[in-house]
């Protein structure tokens, strides 16, 4: 990190704290020096060094480098730490915020099983008190751009009324996720990984529960499978792929 401050000019002050003493001199030092210890190590009969010496200076720079790196990852979990606990504070403020009558796709976002409690149980409780008027708003999200969101809940929560009323615009929206994900190829941008698990989940996941009430899934899945084979920038994580084709292959028999 030193030496990318000292290459690309950054101030040390937007450096962690335990890195900040050693930029940008010691990227330009550092390596002159673990040189110039070598070169006396080696010869300390010629320059007339005593190794213990050159030895000593060698372990002081390495106990420095540990020390360094070792409150650096201190460092980096506590500031890990609390950005997690400001986004948590700061999503579970949207939700408080969020009325279910006017936006109701902005906290099926929040329903999702990787959320914190707090945060997800706000949103669920919200989303219940729509009552009878659920599934008629639950099928114009899934319609809607905000269609993902609609799975996610799918995928993670039961719906309070008659699920079977939702099964089909559930198989419609994974051929929107379909579309969607080819839109996204298109542009050449790099696939993220972690997106793609969590879509390959969700279409996995509601296929599986809403395949029971007489709907057909199998297009649906195997248009978004097909999606996943276009040329992208990144790989998709191998294990979502079999996750589909183990899906298909279950209910081609």
């Amino acid at each position: 990190m030193g030496l990318s401050a000292a290459l690309r000019g950054s101030e040390s002050r937007n450096f962690p704290w335990s890195v900040q003493p050693f930029t940008p001199w010691a990227a330009l030092l550092v390596p002159f020096l673990v040189a110039l210890v070598g070169l006396f190590w080696l010869n300390s009969d010629r320059f007339g060094f005593a190794e213990r010496h050159v030895r000593g200076a060698f372990g002081l720079m390495v106990t420095v480098s540990l020390l360094s790196n070792i409150f650096f990852a201190v460092e980096v979990r506590r500031n890990h730490h609390r950005k997690t606990d400001e986004q948590a504070r700061t999503d579970l403020a949207i939700v408080q915020q969020t009325d279910a009558e006017t936006d109701f796709s902005r906290l099926l976002h929040y329903t999702s099983r990787f959320e914190r409690p707090p945060t997800r149980q706000l949103a669920l409780q919200k989303i219940l008190a729509t009552g009878p008027r659920f599934n008629a708003r639950m099928i114009e999200c899934l319609k809607t751009p905000m269609f993902e969101e609609g799975l996610t809940y799918l995928r993670d929560n039961d719906p309070p009324g008659d699920a079977a009323l939702l099964a089909e615009p559930a198989r419609d929206a994974i051929f929107l996720s379909g579309v969607r994900l080819r839109q996204e190829i298109d542009t050449g941008r790099p696939v993220d990984a972690d997106q793609i698990e969590s879509r390959v989940d969700s279409v996995v996941s509601v296929a599986d529960k809403f395949s029971k009430y007489g709907v057909d899934f199998l297009p649906a899945v195997r248009d978004f499978r097909a999606a996943l084979d276009a040329p992208k920038q990144s790989k998709v994580p191998p294990s979502s792929v079999q996750k589909m084709d183990n899906w298909m292959s279950s209910r081609s028999k």
